[in-house]
């Protein structure tokens, strides 16, 4: 794996991470999430476990759900790794 490929992943896996600390920080449940963005509790729990990737769209949706901004959002993953 070269060194942007590793980059990429770590970004990768701290975004996931970022967005689990958010969805625990408000107190969200899968079920609520998954009504909330219009896709299956079981979707959003392989998104949560990291068995499946996000859509960009669907991120967004669950981040205006969550109440996070994108801004915050993406800081908070970068910072994360940094």
């Amino acid at each position: 794996m070269d060194r942007m490929d590793q980059r990429t992943a770590a970004l990768q896996q701290a975004a996931l991470e970022q967005l689990r600390i958010e969805r625990a920080a408000n107190n969200l449940s899968y079920m609520e999430i998954a009504r909330r963005v219009e896709v299956s509790e079981k979707t959003v729990r392989r998104y949560f476990a990291g068995e499946r990737d996000i859509p960009m769209p669907t991120l967004l949706q669950m981040l205006e759900a969550m109440g996070v901004s994108v801004q915050a959002f993406w800081e908070r993953s970068v910072a994360r790794i940094a």
